[in-house]
């Protein structure tokens, strides 16, 4: 991009200099993941119980990364285009990594050992309340407190074990739930991307910013749409079964609101999709989703509820780190 030779508001630069930070932190994030379960991973009996949620999720994964790595090269190279100082958080990589099979051994800015995945997006996008109005608090569709979404070690899980569904062993009922809490990471961690652009968007007052947020807004809103639909195998049979514990060794467990998901919602979603294997972004439930995240005019008394953006500092809240 060409030197523009009129500074930016310094708004819009504190906007663009979050949002590339924001970026080097999901592609941290993302980083790990893709190294254990993306299509190159390292980590065979991740990837088969990944591969439970939906057989593409290998490949979501190296491509979100892929996109999410390009997003923060990009806002970093705009700024230095501006002639503003670029975000490099290098000096805060020092979270130590997995010891699982796959994993590189160096310092992270995030932990996906020990995550809290908060997962009120799922209720607060079916609600009939509108939370501008005053709705809620929503609760949470599932429990998922200080739990690891990829393999700590190999001990823990043998990284060349099969993943049979239903598991048949505690270590492969292990594995499976790593896999599962990660299905609601994903899910989680993009609908927070989405909202902390159509909330920023709003905001920028130079016209080539509200081009370079626009640019991305939609990847962010179609990465959601993608994990929503994964979060929701996790919970479905034949993953979840009958009974509450969804993950054997480890306890995640559905909340009181559990009903929202036995409801037909996900089960018509499965069976309108069954036999192409793709998830993708066409399932019933993604249009009112992506509507929630873009704050539509979907309000109570219109055929459902529906949600605005949310603010990302309170999604940001779903990493535990430690010192």
């Amino acid at each position: 991009m060409a030197r523009d030779n009129d500074k930016l508001p310094k708004g819009d630069v504190a906007i663009i200099t979050f949002l590339a930070a924001v970026e080097l932190v999901e592609s941290d994030m993302w980083q790990q993941y893709n190294e254990l379960g993306g299509v190159n991973g390292g980590n065979a009996a991740y990837k088969l119980a990944l591969q439970n949620l939906d057989r593409n999720v290998p490949q979501y994964i190296s491509d979100h990364t892929d996109d999410e790595m390009s997003h923060a090269t990009f806002l970093n190279a705009y700024l230095m285009s501006k002639g503003e100082t670029p975000v490099n958080l290098d000096e805060f990589r020092t979270l130590p990594s997995s010891q699982a099979t796959g994993a590189k051994q160096i310092g992270r800015l995030t932990n996906l050992m020990n995550l809290d995945v908060d997962t009120s997006w799922y209720t607060r996008y079916r609600s009939t309340q509108n939370p501008d109005l005053g709705g809620g608090p929503f609760p949470q569709a599932v429990h998922i407190v200080n739990q690891p979404a990829i393999p700590v070690n190999d001990a823990d899980t043998p990284p060349n074990q099969q993943q049979p569904v239903p598991p048949a062993n505690s270590r492969q009922s292990r594995m499976q739930a790593i896999a599962n809490t990660a299905g609601f990471h994903f899910a989680t961690f993009e609908q927070a991307g989405a909202s902390v652009y159509t909330n920023l968007i709003l905001n920028v007052s130079h016209q080539e910013v509200l081009r370079v947020l626009a640019s991305i807004v939609g990847i962010e809103v179609d990465h959601f749409s993608v994990w929503h639909e994964k979060a929701g195998n996790a919970v479905s049979r034949p993953l979840a079964g009958d009974e509450p514990d969804l993950s054997g060794a480890l306890r995640v467990y559905r909340s009181e609101s559990a009903g929202l998901l036995r409801d037909s919602t996900f089960a018509q979603a499965k069976r309108r999709r069954r036999g192409d294997g793709d998830g993708g972004g066409g399932e019933p439930t993604v249009p009112r989703s992506v509507a929630g995240v873009l704050g539509c005019g979907n309000r109570p008394g219109k055929g459902g509820g529906c949600c605005p953006a949310q603010p990302f500092r309170r999604r940001l809240s779903i990493e535990r780190t430690q010192s």
